[in-house]
């Protein structure tokens, strides 16, 4: 999640930057010594510049570095990106640089609270600058926002695709509960034997029905 919101600080700021510096600078504003200064390259050959005609290839860490430096930050992106500070652009290139030299043992890729506030900071800087890619965070930041609490809210308020079948599981355990406690809180049978007939105990009221019932065989 995190490589992919850094992908997307990128996609986002490469069109800002070289905007921005085009209108400050002019078209070869690449070829200025304290942008070629920010760049890690080979020695550039005689008047060529380090990276070529076309100009550096602006990826996270190039782009970061040109916002946060002292040449351009106070004079010109402070200005561009409102709400934005410059701890937040140097968190983001810790964030970077962390992602890049990662051994396994960053703790960074196991705290969810901490890799949320770095998504929490690009997407900060992308709104700041109106760009399209900032609708790529908040896909990737709900996995780590989820709980078993917000879970349950969202599928009590019908804001979960499960909602429907969530409230239906619930009726159901609801009616079975209610029929559970009638049931089982019934007045049970305890009567081991059967007795047909009268509950008369003086034997001389039966004489008649079977007299009459000695009749009918004959």
């Amino acid at each position: 999640m995190l490589l992919k919101g850094l992908d997307a600080l990128r996609d986002g700021l490469k069109p800002f930057v070289v905007t921005v510096l085009e209108e400050k600078e002019g078209p070869l504003w690449h070829q200025l010594p304290r942008i070629q200064r920010l760049v890690l390259a080979p020695p550039s050959l005689g008047d060529e510049p380090p990276y070529g005609d076309e100009g550096p290839v602006l990826d996270t860490a190039l782009l970061l570095k040109i916002i946060d430096s002292d040449s351009y930050w106070y004079r010109t992106f402070r200005r561009k990106m409102p709400g934005v500070s410059r701890w937040v652009i140097g968190s983001l290139r810790e964030l970077r640089n962390r992602v890049s030299h990662n051994d396994g043992t960053d703790p960074l890729f196991q705290d969810r609270a901490l890799a949320l506030q770095y998504l929490g900071h690009i997407e900060v800087v992308l709104r700041s600058i109106n760009s399209p890619e900032s609708q790529r965070l908040p896909p990737l930041m709900a996995p780590l926002r989820s709980t078993p609490w917000s879970l349950l809210l969202q599928l009590s308020t019908g804001r979960s695709r499960w909602s429907l079948l969530f409230w239906f599981g619930i009726s159901i355990s609801l009616v079975t509960g209610v029929w559970s406690i009638r049931y089982f809180g019934s007045e049970r049978i305890t009567q081991a034997s059967l007795v047909i007939g009268t509950p008369d105990t003086r034997l001389e009221r039966y004489q008649p029905v079977a007299e009459a019932g000695d009749c009918q065989e004959t």
